[in-house]
């Protein structure tokens, strides 16, 4: 904080870190640059992600900072890192319904054949909006994500019942519950 209690943030060093990324190195190389610039008593905050040698790395940190209020504000986790992971992990559930369209589509783009018939069918079976929708606007992104879901699981349901060329054999996992409305 600068005299105006102004919080000052810089990127001071940018390091080649060739060594093992192990909590002891991590420290070793902060160390040393917390002990060139003469901070290691001026810092109040460090953000790390949340990889586990980083974290092993803060009580050490933390003996040579000496930071304010007991150190309980000194390790700051990086959220966005922490909602990537959160992300990642709904992915990681949804595999199995995200790999059978990603295997559909790509049949689709090798087969245009395939593709301009199933484009037909969803036409006349009035499921498939034939178009994801590329253009939200504005919308709120929750928003903007159920019209996507909206649409796919369209999509899925007419691929799903889709009778040429075996389509259908990539959408084995079944929607249930799902209502259009």
């Amino acid at each position: 904080m600068d005299k105006t209690w102004t919080i000052q943030k810089r990127i001071l060093a940018f390091r080649v870190f060739d060594d093992a990324h192990t909590a002891d190195n991590i420290y070793k190389n902060m160390k040393l640059i917390f002990e060139e610039y003469k901070i290691e008593s001026k810092l109040f905050s460090i953000g790390f992600d949340n990889t586990s040698n980083n974290t092993a790395a803060i009580p050490a940190l933390i003996e040579l900072c000496k930071p304010y209020f007991n150190s309980k504000f000194f390790h700051q986790r990086c959220v966005c890192h922490v909602l990537n992971l959160c992300v990642q992990k709904g992915l990681e559930i949804l595999q199995a319904f995200i790999k059978p369209i990603k295997e559909a589509l790509s049949y689709l783009w090798k087969h245009p054949n395939v593709m301009k018939a199933w484009v037909r069918f969803c036409k006349q079976a009035g499921q498939c909006m034939g178009r994801l929708p590329m253009h939200l606007g504005l919308m709120s992104l929750s928003v903007q994500c159920y019209a996507w879901a909206h649409a796919l699981a369209l999509c899925w349901i007419c691929v799903g019942r889709y009778p040429c060329n075996g389509l259908g054999r990539f959408f084995r996992v079944p929607i249930r519950g799902y209502n259009r409305g």
